[in-house]
């Protein structure tokens, strides 16, 4: 394996762990049917510098509007390099 293939499929680790934690995190998943996360977060296309997170706002995911207002929504996220979110990297 070349060391830029080493460092692709680290950081593709990195962002699934951070990907993962930030589902596990949001508030009210767990125990909140109408959490607009229903759907999960996804990560992707990784760059040396960082990667890209998405999601769907979806409470009800089989609804034409999703389950959501048709006014903006403000979404606050958090970034860790680690599972418990010792290591916070990004927030807003």
């Amino acid at each position: 394996m070349t060391l830029a293939n080493a460092r692709r499929r680290a950081l593709l680790k990195r962002g699934l762990a951070c990907s993962l934690a930030l589902g596990v995190r949001t508030p009210g998943a767990a125990g909140n049917p109408r959490t607009p996360f229903t759907l999960g977060v996804a990560s992707g296309y990784p760059v040396p510098d960082g990667f890209s997170l998405w999601t769907r706002l979806a409470p009800e995911p089989l609804a034409r509007d999703g389950g959501m207002p048709a006014a903006p929504v403000d979404v606050h996220w958090e970034v860790s390099g680690t599972p418990d979110f010792s290591q916070r990297r990004a927030r807003k």
